[in-house]
Order: structure tokens, then C-alpha cells, then sequence
């Protein structure tokens, strides 16, 4: 069993898929670290800006009883996300390629059931956000 594990996303639309990763890390770990990338940072790697934000999808990945520490991160740099939270073992829901690491990586496969489908909704305008609507950006 992992001593301490990272898990790390945008939970943007949180979805079943997303709990079930993340129930996936909590139980193959003593210790869960959850991070949730700032807005900023899902402008930066994704190219357009998350449909909820940052606050609010912390928020949400804390109303579960995961037993796990949830942050916002700044950064997907692993070398300084390991040294801030010490952990071992990242969980991903896909392979980092190749990757100089000091830590394991174990991709949790689950279904996603939401994300990856909005951008296709032809009315943006059904979706809604705390703060109202927001267009989904492709």
C-alpha cells in the first residue's frame, strides 16, 4: 500500500468518474493528497477557462468522505509538488508519457461520463455554473 498519494485534476464538471478515481487512490493509500489545478492553470493546459471555478470545485472534492487533504495547486511541476506534499505515488487517470520521477505513477482507469462531452453540447446555454452561464471553450 502507497504511504501517500497525490491525486491530481481540474474536477471541473465533477462527474461519477471523477469520484470513483478518486475513491480508487483514497483506498490504495494511507494518506490522500487531492489537488485541484487553479484556474489559471486550466486556462494554461487546457486553452480555455474551467466552467467552475477553482473555489467552488475544491469545495465540491471536500464534500466527499475521501479522508483526504484537498488543495488548490499552481503548478504541475512534480518535482515541486512532491517536495511541498511528500507523497510517493500519483495517481493519474492517464499516462504522463514519459516522465523523469521520483515517484510511482498508477493511472486509475475509470469512464468518464461528462467532461469530455460538453464541449460537443450544441446550446452552451443550458449549461450553468454557480455565477450563471458560461460557454464551454473548445
Amino acid at each position: 500500500m502507497t504511504t501517500r498519494g497525490l491525486a491530481l485534476g481540474s474536477f471541473d464538471m465533477f462527474h461519477v468518474g471523477h469520484l470513483r478515481s478518486l475513491q480508487i487512490a483514497a483506498n490504495r493509500c494511507e494518506e490522500l493528497v487531492i489537488a485541484v489545478v487553479s484556474d489559471d492553470l486550466v486556462v494554461e493546459q487546457c486553452g480555455g477557462e474551467p466552467l467552475v471555478g477553482a473555489a467552488e470545485r475544491l469545495e465540491v472534492v471536500e464534500g466527499f468522505d475521501l479522508g483526504a487533504e484537498a488543495v488548490i495547486i499552481d503548478t504541475v511541476d512534480l518535482k515541486s509538488l512532491v517536495e511541498r506534499f511528500r507523497f510517493d505515488t500519483a495517481f493519474v487517470t492517464d499516462s504522463p508519457g514519459r516522465v523523469d520521477s521520483p515517484v510511482s505513477f498508477v493511472i486509475v482507469e475509470v469512464e468518464s461520463t461528462t467532461s469530455g462531452s460538453l464541449a460537443k453540447i450544441p446550446d452552451q446555454t443550458i449549461l450553468w455554473v454557480p455565477g450563471g452561464v458560461k460557454p464551454v471553450v473548445a
